[in-house]
């Protein structure tokens, strides 16, 4: 049995937790929303067992869309979110028949190089199975990497996810965010391969904050402004 979920930065990616950290500290603040993905664009979805094994190039459009020869359909759709973020989603689904071509074995989806228009920092996501476009509530905790969660989305039912723990910023002008692919067997994180013919990953893409150069600038200008007002006293 095979557990594995992995999401990784492309070209260009760079980790700054400090300097995320620092620019929150002194009030960035967080543009209007505005899409994040680079619809017209292209991304490499890759499958096993889903129910065949494949691997392709697609446009990435906002809306359903057929891969893997007709046999799923894959809808992306996006959900603002609070501060000017958002949710980037991508479901496949079978046009007929199961997910899962071998009930029993394992089973793998990804997708790769989603390019976007605008710098983005990937601030959380999720990921469920469900039957005929209703999610289906996780039954056991796949672990630290994957805990159950309330839908970030909705605001209801269960999905494994992992909040905000995952902080890469993406700086690159536009040329890929993610990778993100996950394998396993439906049956060991408690789904049932004879009814699922749908799989949901989310990912929140925030804006990024502003350089901390200009933020510290900003706070000794500020600084600089009281100093003068003093000695006017």
């Amino acid at each position: 049995m095979r557990r594995r979920f992995l999401i990784a930065e492309q070209v260009g990616v760079t980790a700054c937790a400090a300097v995320l950290t620092i620019a929150v500290a002194v009030g960035a603040a967080s543009p209007a929303h505005a899409e994040f993905l680079d619809f017209g664009g292209t991304l490499t979805v890759n499958g096993t067992n889903t129910p065949n094994i494949f691997s392709e190039t697609d446009p990435l459009t906002s809306g359903s869309e057929p891969i893997d020869g007709g046999a799923l359909t894959l809808t992306v759709s996006t959900v603002g979110a609070a501060g000017g973020g958002e949710w980037a989603i991508f479901t496949f689904q079978t046009t007929s028949g199961l997910l899962a071509g071998n009930q029993t074995g394992n089973w793998e989806m990804g997708i790769n190089q989603v390019p976007i228009v605008t710098p983005a920092l990937l601030a959380g996501f999720y990921l469920d199975w469900g039957v005929s476009g209703t999610l289906t509530s996780p039954t056991s905790d796949a672990g630290n990497n994957l805990p159950i969660e309330t839908n970030p989305v909705t605001g209801s039912g269960s999905v494994y996810g992992q909040g905000y723990a995952i902080s890469l910023t993406t700086d690159f002008g536009g040329a890929g965010v993610i990778s993100a692919n996950y394998g396993s067997t439906l049956t060991s994180w408690g789904f049932d391969p004879s009814a699922v013919n749908e799989f949901q990953m989310g990912f929140l893409l925030d804006p990024v904050p502003e350089p901390v150069s200009l933020a510290l600038l900003g706070t000794g200008l500020a600084g600089l402004g009281l100093a003068r007002r003093k000695r006017a006293r």
